[in-house]
């Protein structure tokens, strides 16, 4: 167990290492600052952390914390407000004996890989347990990357007790396998306990799955800058070299990367004395890691005192050299990007553990799709002034929205307004517009709603593609409800006019507190009708409406009984299918 433990500690250090590689110098140097943190040393417990094992945006926008400490996951809005929790530590469905990692999946969930329970949990928007996928072969992944069909991209590490073999394999899994089918890159190396850092030299690669399923991956080296981009099936795609000049780290940097090793040693229960004996390598590594924003692959560059970074299109062409001289010591904070931002996080702070915000430079078409603003009267209007309103709005929630790569982004504007005539607290939504972000003619639509006026506005307005198209669309909560019910209008994206559509036949067609599976491309709708009392309808989207197609319900029965009672759609028709005792 000490020699596995070892060597996960040297794999996860891969963050570690020596000088940068020369740049263009014809690029500018883009400099990243931090613009706010969640977390705090002393108080509320939903914003103290012990020890942040991981930061994850999720594809809606919001955050995930994972917090060693207590082996649990925060969510939290995007402006850094509280929303839940989820997760523990076990042996049972959905929770995990040693997560190595949390990664986003499509809808808004997270799934976290647990090495020593042998699964993949996957949980939803709220982190509620979904489902888990157990019995891998021959080990679990780690280090993955969740893509947008399901599949998963990541290592696996096998050791062959006869030969002392080391093997770290980069694949791909389609959704709910448990064997590879793909295998891109493998590294080999003999096991050697006097020096596993020369393990982890030969095996450790840097890797990151694009959108579109292609894999990009680095082998760990000190002699090349080499990036390989390969297809979903495993043929290669475009290989990209920059240059680097093989360089001896500096000593400083060689004894912080020790004293990291050391805290590592210690929150895992290995051995400090052992870290003690280690050799570290006395070379510069060209890459230190890969990930992407979602438009943007973001190298980053080995050892230097502040995070550096290349940044590189999805076709391999260098774009700029990027450095963030907020952050402490490079190789102690781990850095992770996505289309809303970047966030930062140290295992090991000297002061407090936090999650620390980072806003990235204006991203192409493909980066971030959605950008909220919200401002009172007397700020300027998100549309020209012929296309006002002509009701008194105290109110303007604006965004530009980038449905798909290929389309010009959108303004949408959402006019709204509060006090007379409403209850205490909450909001009224009047006028939706929509229109050109370079200008042009503006759609208008009249509406009627209702919000929680001090909720985020991800809450009320919420963009996805609902019918599986490939297009962005949106949805404005109508009004909420005493329960969990809420209710929505809907606009679809039409690709033909390039503009939205307000979808009425949605609107009556039962979709309550809608979540959409883009995997399964189904919509599951939940009602409550009273204590006990709630129907689960799954919907197919056909010729462009929702259908239902299977139903669950509970029914009172004699005394205090319920009954679910399953509907199945067959030949058309929902027809019962089933009635058993609910408990």
């Amino acid at each position: 167990m000490r020699t596995a433990g070892t060597i996960g500690v040297i794999l996860l250090m891969a963050g570690c290492g020596a000088e940068s590689p020369d740049t263009e110098s014809a690029a500018e140097t883009v400099e990243l600052t931090p613009r706010d943190t969640i977390g705090i040393e002393i108080g509320d417990s939903c914003y103290t952390f012990g020890v942040i094992g991981a930061a994850e945006y999720t594809t809606t926008g919001n955050i995930a914390v994972g917090d060693i400490s207590v082996m649990r996951m925060r969510l939290y809005s995007p402006d850094g407000t509280y929303i839940g929790s989820g997760g523990s530590s076990g042996e049972g469905p959905g929770e995990y004996a040693y997560p190595t990692g949390a990664f986003p999946t499509a809808g808004g969930g997270i799934a976290v890989t647990d090495a020593m329970g042998g699964k993949v949990i996957f949980y939803d928007s709220l982190l509620t347990f979904d489902h888990e996928v157990l019995g891998f072969v021959p080990n679990t992944p780690q280090l993955v990357t969740v893509l947008g069909d399901g599949a998963l991209v990541g290592s696996t590490f096998t050791f062959d007790q006869e030969t002392m073999e080391v093997r770290n394999s980069l694949q791909r899994w389609e959704e709910g396998e448990t064997e590879a089918s793909v295998t891109y890159l493998t590294r080999a190396a003999v096991y050697d306990p006097s020096d596993p850092m020369a393990v982890f030299e030969g095996l450790a690669i840097h890797a990151c799955a694009l959108p579109d399923g292609r894999v990009v991956a680095a082998p760990l080296s000190t002699d090349e800058y080499v990036l390989t981009c390969y297809l979903p099936d495993g043929g290669v795609d475009w290989v990209t070299e920059r240059p680097f000049e093989r360089t001896r780290r500096d000593e400083e940097v060689i004894e912080t990367d020790r004293e990291l090793m050391r805290a590592a040693a210690e929150r895992n229960g290995g051995s400090v004395a052992m870290v003690d004996e280690l050799p570290i390598p006395e070379w510069s590594h060209s890459i230190a890691g890969l990930q992407t924003d979602g438009s943007r692959i973001w190298v980053r560059r080995d050892g230097s005192m502040v995070p550096e970074y290349d940044v590189f299109d999805f076709e391999g062409g260098f774009l700029f050299p990027c450095e963030v001289p907020g952050l402490p010591y490079a190789a102690g904070i781990n850095i992770r990007f996505s289309p809303f931002g970047a966030l930062a996080f140290e295992v090991d702070p000297a002061d407090f553990s936090k999650v620390i915000l980072i806003d990235l430079p204006g991203l192409p078409a493909g980066g971030p799709r959605l950008s909220l603003a919200t401002s009172l009267a007397g700020s300027v209007p998100a549309s020209p002034e012929s296309d006002l309103p002509t009701t008194a709005s105290p109110g303007l929630t604006s965004c530009t929205l980038q449905v798909a790569a290929d389309i010009e982004p959108l303004l949408i504007s959402v006019y709204w307004t509060t006090g007379e005539g409403l209850p205490d607290g909450f909001a009224s939504a009047h006028t939706v517009m929509t229109a050109p972000l370079s200008g042009g003619e503006a759609d208008r639509f009249q509406v009627d709603t209702r919000f929680h006026a001090d909720l985020d506005p991800s809450g009320w307005f919420v963009v996805e593609d609902m019918n599986f198209d490939g297009f962005l669309d949106f949805r404005l909560m109508e009004s909420p409800s005493a329960g969990p019910d809420t209710y929505w209008l809907f606009w679809l994206f039409d690709p033909g006019s390039g503009r939205f559509r307000r979808a009425s036949e949605w609107e009556s067609a039962g979709l309550v507190s809608p979540e959409f599976d883009p995997v399964e491309r189904t919509i599951r709708s939940f009602s409550r009708g009273g204590y006990g009392l709630y129907t689960t309808t799954w919907f197919v989207v056909e010729d462009g409406i929702p259908e239902p197609v299977r139903m669950e319900i509970t029914e009172p029965g004699e005394g205090d009984s319920l009954f679910l009672v399953t509907m199945e759609r067959i030949d058309g028709v929902m027809t019962e299918t089933g009635r058993e005792p609910a408990w």
